[in-house]
């Protein structure tokens, strides 16, 4: 998939950022650092997307069991957006997604 992907345009509207990192002894997880949709283009699904887009690329990336990243408590919206990813509290403002490599 990583190899496959071909710009549609040039205009960038949003990015995603992911770190992977050892958690574990056997497990492995990758942080999202910054999640990113330029104003005009928000509200139309696009971080979903991307979220999604980050789950696929965390599971061919092979034995990757979560995915984390920070929110703010008072983002309502960020919250919601991870929420409805299945996201869930972790600690100190971390959310996470487990078992990503059903």
């Amino acid at each position: 998939l990583l190899g496959q992907i071909q710009p549609l345009h040039e205009l960038v509207v949003g990015c995603v950022d992911m770190t992977l990192f050892q958690y574990q002894p056997q497990k492995r997880g990758c942080y999202l650092s910054s999640v990113a949709i330029s104003p005009q283009f928000r509200r139309l699904g696009l971080a979903s997307n991307l979220l999604a887009f980050g789950e696929i690329c965390a599971h061919e990336l092979g034995g990757i069991h979560s995915l984390f990243l920070h929110v703010d408590d008072a983002d309502d919206v960020s919250a919601g957006l991870y929420g409805k990813a299945r996201f869930t509290a972790a600690h100190l403002g971390m959310v996470e997604l487990n078992d990503i490599d059903r």
